[in-house]
């Protein structure tokens, strides 16, 4: 468990989670790498229009910088693309697998995020093992309306 003590380790430090939009693919190695020249520790590829296959692609390709910047690099919705693409966790919405079944398919050593929109949700999420609890954005982002 080696692995995941540090990527915990990074959650617990982290205070900037940066997300990115759904922008084309070839401009967000560069705002992924700005996010974390800003100071993010943690970068969440979410891109809702790409095809699976280009959204494995994507991840790939953006593993490499947050992993050089020494940040925890967390792929939106997929277990099995974040699997695939090597990457520190998975972040599930209300959607998605349960983290039980995330953390079955994923093993123990990925990180699982859950979004939550009330306490009781995220009550739920940390009784079902989640790393973190994600309550979404505080006033309205290019990404999310509030």
């Amino acid at each position: 468990m080696p692995e995941l003590d540090r990527r915990r380790r990074l959650l617990q430090a982290a205070h900037l989670y940066a997300i990115t939009a759904d922008d084309e693919p070839y401009r967000l190695e560069a705002a992924v790498r700005g996010s974390l020249k800003g100071g993010a520790q943690i970068v969440q590829l979410r891109h809702k229009g790409l095809r699976r296959g280009d959204l494995l692609t994507l991840a790939r390709r953006l593993k490499a910088p947050v992993g050089e910047a020494g940040a925890l690099f967390v792929v939106n919705d997929y277990v099995d693309i974040a699997m695939a693409a090597g990457a520190d966790g998975v972040h599930l919405g209300a959607d998605d697998l349960s983290v039980p079944a995330a953390r079955h398919a994923g093993g123990p050593d990925l990180l699982i995020g859950a979004s939550a929109s009330t306490p009781d949700a995220a009550l739920v999420a940390e009784r079902e093992g989640a790393d973190y609890v994600g309550s979404g954005p505080a006033f309205s982002t290019p990404i999310k309306a509030h």
